[in-house]
């Protein structure tokens, strides 16, 4: 896509994924179903640039992290089972500090909703902000919650729609065995 950084030719991050169009972006929000659905790259490709704007200040750059596994989780402010995700990904952080563990809030205009999520939750992970869509088509984002697990050369490996408990011994299991990575903590 022109000036979004994913160049003229569209690579598809998941090929055999179902995809949405963005005119029923929000009717996805509510189709995704309660169990999340767990999608493993065939042949994982580098992930898309990753950067912007931290709800705290600053500037997120996923090449910082190189080297360690990341966890890219998008979210919005609106959308329910993200707000009841995000408390396990908190805990997931705190129990593997080798997985780094980043959000993007998808909500478009000011930021003050997810400002108040994240004070709520008292969340203390990066929180990139996402306002325009550039982001989330470079990333084919179009059902929330969707999380990415990337590993340590920052290929995606696994893309997760729908909301999905983190912290659990069972998750960290799957964790190690997927991303090797959490499997003790």
């Amino acid at each position: 896509m022109p000036g979004d950084g994913a160049g003229t030719a569209r690579m598809r991050l998941f090929p055999a994924a179902a995809r949405c169009t963005a005119g029923v972006f929000f009717l996805c929000l509510v189709l995704v179903p309660a169990a999340a659905a767990v999608q493993v790259s065939p042949s994982p490709v580098p992930a898309p640039v990753l950067t912007g704007a931290l709800l705290g200040g600053g500037q997120f750059d996923l090449r910082q992290l190189h080297g360690r596994p990341v966890l890219v989780h998008f979210w919005a402010s609106f959308c329910t089972p993200c707000l009841e995700e995000l408390p396990s990904l908190q805990r997931l952080a705190a129990r593997c500090p080798d997985l780094a563990v980043v959000t993007v809030a998808a909500d478009r205009g000011s930021p003050a909703p997810v400002r108040e999520v994240v004070r709520r939750l008292a969340l203390t992970l990066p929180v990139v902000l996402a306002p325009e869509p550039a982001l989330r088509r470079r990333w084919e984002v179009n059902v929330l919650p969707v999380t990415y697990l990337l590993d340590r050369e920052h290929r995606l490996r696994v893309r997760v729609l729908g909301a999905r408990r983190w912290d659990g011994a069972a998750d960290r299991a799957w964790l190690a065995e997927v991303m090797g990575t959490c499997g003790n903590g």
